[in-house]
């Protein structure tokens, strides 16, 4: 009886200890599903393999703590990949068609105008060293969302020494701008900070005030934010959401 006991009672905890170990890695998979990144083949694979795992049914196989650790690892690696893209997501057809139409608009960065270049430019510190997709379209948004709070508060100065720019392509522009910054890009309002960008747009706005550099402070803010758009499609492209391939 004793013999009997004892074997009843381990074959028990050992079935608690399988169920236990499923239930943790069925909590693990409705995480590890749930992330749009990794959803797809891998989630085929994984519901085989908790069938397979099931204690409850003919085909049982014990988990060893091993496979139990590896799987958990191969789950934590993943989230860790899916965490590390941004949640939300500029659509990169809308930034690019919105680049073309400020590139297209005007000319060349007037020659009258390099002396400004000395205390208003943007610095390529701006932008991270590494591919953080967060913070790069945190940069895209608020540049966009600060120039258009420049656009509602200040005229673009007219006629001789003004702007000349294409009207049409500047209201399209500000068109694409304005959903970049009131629909897709209103997740990424709180992302980050900048001291650089809010510096930069302070010196842009000082010009602008000024009658006698109005001209060359819009000049600026087109040309740097040229500069922020080209930069982040060419070099984070990934951090974009494209409607088809690139």
């Amino acid at each position: 009886m004793l013999i009997r006991t004892t074997t009843s009672t381990q074959k028990e905890n050992q079935n608690l200890q399988n169920l236990q170990n499923l239930q943790n890695l069925r909590i693990l998979s409705d995480c590890y599903l749930s992330l749009p990144e990794v959803a797809g083949s891998h989630s085929t694979r994984l519901r085989s393999h908790l069938r397979i795992q099931d204690p409850f049914t003919s085909r049982t196989r014990t988990m060893t703590p091993s496979s139990v650790l590896l799987l958990v690892l191969q789950l934590c690696s993943l989230q860790l990949m899916a965490v590390a893209r941004p949640r939300c997501w500029l659509p990169g057809n809308v930034v690019q068609s919105a680049h073309h139409l400020l590139r297209d608009m005007g000319g060349a960065f007037p020659v009258q105008c390099l002396p400004y270049n000395v205390n208003v430019s943007l610095p390529d510190s701006v932008f991270p060293n590494r591919s953080q997709c967060r913070h790069v379209l945190w940069v895209v948004y608020e540049s966009l969302r600060e120039a258009e709070l420049m656009f509602e508060e200040h005229d673009l100065p007219v006629g001789e020494g003004g702007v000349n720019w294409d009207e049409q392509k500047l209201d399209n522009f500000q068109n694409l701008q304005n959903r970049l910054v009131e629909q897709d890009g209103s997740c990424l309002s709180n992302v980050s900070s900048s001291v650089v960008l809010s510096s930069y747009f302070s010196k842009v706005t000082t010009l602008v005030e000024q009658q006698d550099s109005a001209a060359c402070g819009w000049f600026a803010l087109r040309r740097d934010l040229l500069w922020v758009l080209k930069s982040a499609l060419q070099k984070h492209h990934a951090c974009f959401r494209w409607s088809h391939a690139h």
